[in-house]
């Protein structure tokens, strides 16, 4: 039988290796803007885009190692996220509009 210690240790590394559960994140492609501007994320979680509007639009990683490809009205485009992915991204019909996703918890708000 182990000691009390040596069972706790092992049931805390057991319980510290199970993974998180990823998230699915919703960004909408609004007529002036991406809402949310900004998407709080982890490893893992996906971010689905969808075009609220009705012209088609896109969003594209400001370096272009992404992109979601033109999305008719109601359409939309999944990105998985992972370290490393970039993390800004535009519209390609209205570069002034923008967006990030920030790796980590969201900040606390009064």
């Amino acid at each position: 039988m182990l000691p009390k210690t040596a069972a706790f240790a092992v049931l805390a590394t057991l319980a510290m290796a199970q993974p998180l559960a990823a998230e699915e994140h919703y960004v909408l492609i609004m007529g002036e803007g991406f809402f949310p501007e900004t998407s709080y994320v982890q490893d893992g979680d996906t971010i689905r885009f969808i075009n609220s509007v009705e012209d088609v639009h896109s969003a594209t990683a400001r370096d272009g190692s992404w992109t979601s490809g033109d999305l008719a009205s109601s359409g939309f485009f999944i990105l998985d996220v992972a370290q490393g992915v970039k993390q800004s991204f535009t519209s390609s019909r209205d570069d002034t509009m923008s967006g990030q996703f920030i790796f980590g918890e969201a900040p606390l708000t009064d």
